[in-house]
């Protein structure tokens, strides 16, 4: 059964109008945009209903990047989850379900959960 998740993505830089439009035509037209020049990073929120955490945080994640974007980190969930439950979970996960080609990928996935 989906359950109903929440949560923030940093953005590598300040994504301009133009980039954000391919965000929203990109299926993420529901999603909440916030500048943050000081970081140098965008901050997106957004509801995801999946099975759970790691699944709506991996679509989002495809679709950020489907645009050019880049995922730097996830910043929080919202929730009553144990957020190091969930991050171990998240870490060992992301490692199982990286293909052995995109180890460059899998990397990156493992040091977004770090980070977050």
């Amino acid at each position: 059964m989906a359950r109903e998740f929440t949560f923030v993505l940093a953005l590598d830089g300040i994504l301009d109008d133009d980039q954000v439009d391919a965000l929203f035509e990109s299926g993420l037209d529901d999603v909440g945009v916030e500048r943050d020049p000081a970081h140098g990073r965008t901050l997106i929120d957004m509801t995801r209903d999946a099975q759970d955490l790691f699944d709506a945080v991996v679509v989002a994640i495809r679709a950020v990047e489907s645009v050019g974007a880049r995922v730097s980190n996830l910043v929080a969930v919202a929730g009553n989850e144990d957020a190091m439950l969930v991050a171990v979970d998240l870490i060992v996960r992301a490692r199982a379900a990286m293909p052995p080609l995109a180890a460059e990928q899998r990397q990156h996935a493992v040091e977004l959960l770090l980070a977050g």
